[in-house]
């Protein structure tokens, strides 16, 4: 791996450390809250798996909420925290709707976790990026910052852009060629 690309990361990891943190206490808030909010009865309305879907839904789906998150420092996070929360309420209700119609409720983890590891890693670190900027502005507010260096962020959204194109990719190649063969092994 050259230089460059090990100091970006490095830059990267330094700079997210501890803003995925509040990413990850705004969408597990979210999917308990889901989870218990949802009405988990069974329903011949709710369709298991949708054909219709193709990769590419899956792919651009979760890139447009992630770059949403991104963009979102603009309004210093506060619109990452929405979507966080709403996107946990979905995964938790989710989650609880589909008990039913499995055969256990740990078949809802086989199906949820090989694509939701890497999908959800994006979420947190397009959610730790979502709040650069606010980060920045209070380091500049307690005079810990003479200014803000905004090449850095920049560089940090750009590689955290590239990270989270590349874990959706992967994520959406699980969840659209694995998971349903995943269903179908457990289901027969």
């Amino acid at each position: 791996m050259s230089k460059a690309i090990k100091s970006y990361l490095k830059d990267f990891y330094h700079a997210l450390k501890v803003l995925i943190l509040p990413s990850i206490f705004f969408i597990t808030i979210g999917m308990v809250m889901g989870f218990y909010m949802t009405n988990g009865d069974y329903s011949e309305d709710i369709v298991r798996i949708n054909d219709q879907r193709h990769f590419f839904d899956y792919f651009f789906q979760n890139l447009s909420i992630c770059i949403m998150m991104i963009v979102g420092m603009v309004t210093f996070g506060l619109s990452r925290v929405y979507i966080l929360f709403i996107n946990g309420l979905m995964i938790g209700g989710a989650f609880k709707i589909s008990i039913p119609y499995l055969m256990h409720p740990l078949q809802s983890l086989l199906l949820i976790l090989p694509h939701g590891i890497s999908e959800l890693m994006a979420i947190m670190i397009s959610g730790g990026i979502g709040f650069i900027l606010l980060k920045e502005a209070i380091l500049l507010l307690f005079g810990k910052k003479k200014k803000i260096n905004f090449k850095n962020i920049c560089k940090i959204t750009c590689t955290g852009l590239v990270l989270v194109t590349i874990l959706l990719f992967f994520s959406a190649i699980i969840e659209f060629y694995i998971t349903p063969d995943i269903n179908n092994f457990t289901t027969n």
